[in-house]
């Protein structure tokens, strides 16, 4: 559905406004009455019926929602097993999700989900986890080194990982990348041999050449 872009409306003359306004939630709400067959529980009256299409104007305006973000939310209540008009609440959270989705983020409950599984490895055996991508590997790593280093709870850390997402949804917005991991190499570690081991090894490399004895006569 083509809805117009909602937080351009506050841009135009007060008579372009309601027009666009009432285009726009006339056919969102067209279509969530065609998804949700028990829409007309949600309402007691007419007058509330419009109220409640005022509140949805005004929160897809204040929250920037734009034609993408509504789309992917009404595909997202397509799949809604739920009979019955959803809350503006949850309908924004749909739209967000999307947004997620659309630059590549996980959701919450996946970032968490990983975070969860992260945590047999750790840092010490990073490199044996298998990260998704750079960009999980950088909102992985991250959340992990400030749940140790702030010691977080449960609600710390979704409320870490709610803030990190918006973070970098911004970033990215603004054309960040997330940066390549880097290995850092060992160290070279140096043994020094006995005068025995060289030469056991001189011995070794003369066998293997054929020379077992040095040549001290000229042809």
């Amino acid at each position: 559905m083509a809805v117009p872009v909602a937080n351009n409306l506050k841009h135009l003359p007060q008579p372009e406004v309601s027009e666009r306004a009432a285009k726009m939630i006339n056919e969102l709400f067209d279509e969530l009455r065609a998804i949700y067959p028990a829409w007309k529980a949600a309402f007691t009256s007419d007058a509330d019926y419009q109220n409640a299409r005022r509140v949805w104007l005004e929160t897809i305006v204040s929250q920037r929602l734009t034609p993408r973000h509504i789309d992917y939310a009404l595909a997202i209540a397509k799949t809604d097993e739920n009979r019955f008009l959803p809350s503006i609440g949850q309908f924004v959270a749909w739209c967000k999700q999307g947004e997620l989705e659309i630059l590549g983020l996980p959701s919450e409950d996946e970032l968490r989900e990983r975070i969860e599984k992260f945590m047999a490895y750790g840092m010490t055996e990073v490199d044996k986890f298998t990260f998704k991508s750079d960009l999980e590997r950088y909102l992985i790593t991250g959340l992990w080194h400030k749940t140790r280093a702030e010691n977080w709870n449960e609600k710390q850390l979704r409320s870490g990982i709610r803030k990190e997402l918006t973070a970098t949804a911004e970033k990215i917005k603004a054309g960040w990348q997330a940066p390549k991991p880097y290995r850092v190499l060992p160290e070279k570690v140096k043994i020094k041999a006995t005068d025995e081991q060289v030469a056991n090894y001189i011995a070794k490399m003369r066998t293997a050449l054929g020379r077992s004895q040095p040549s001290l006569g000229v042809n």
